[in-house]
């Protein structure tokens, strides 16, 4: 039986002559060692840009106090707070209305962007997640137009004076517990 170059078994194999003629020498398969998995890195607990600005792209003038009351506020365009059924209206766009009814979550929408440097203070408006989507691809003038509504800024300076007098009273509440 004819075996492949390199695979013959030492019973079988024949002594194969060496250059150096005193010596012989066999030819054994040796079988390819196993690979080794490489080590998989340990995983992170936290994200790189949690490390240094606590999860936020532009940590600078970020106000989680504010966000969280605009976010518990009825948005702007439907009036519904999260959890509550938006249905069709006529001023919404074909491709959301046909998702209708569905449940709302409001998120905290700036008015300004925020990677260009502006700070939430005055900047954000509550808004339904995918109205916050649709606004974002047609721009703030185009929206606020189409709902006939008045500008964001003003709207969004509207939720500050309301989110400071909130502030207040919450402030002033908790000087006078004992």
């Amino acid at each position: 039986m004819s075996r492949p170059f390199g695979f013959s078994t030492p019973r079988t194999a024949p002594a194969v002559p060496s250059p150096v003629p005193h010596m012989t020498y066999e030819l054994h398969a040796v079988p390819k060692p196993e690979r080794q998995p490489k080590p998989l890195p340990k995983p992170r607990t936290t994200s790189r840009r949690s490390e240094h600005s606590g999860g936020h792209g532009f940590a600078k003038h970020v106000s989680l106090s504010r966000r969280s009351f605009i976010r518990r506020e009825r948005c702007i365009a439907t009036g519904k707070k999260t959890g509550e059924w938006v249905m069709a209206e006529p001023w919404m766009p074909p491709s959301l209305k046909a998702l209708c009814p569905y449940k709302a979550r409001v998120v905290a929408a700036h008015v300004d962007s925020r990677g260009a440097g502006h700070p939430d203070e005055a900047n954000m408006v509550p808004l339904e997640w995918m109205l916050h989507q649709w606004q974002h691809q047609i721009g703030w003038r185009a929206f606020t137009g189409r709902l006939g509504m008045m500008s964001a800024k003003e709207i969004a300076a509207r939720f500050e004076t309301r989110y400071r007098a909130a502030n207040a009273n919450y402030q002033h509440g908790e000087a006078q517990r004992p």
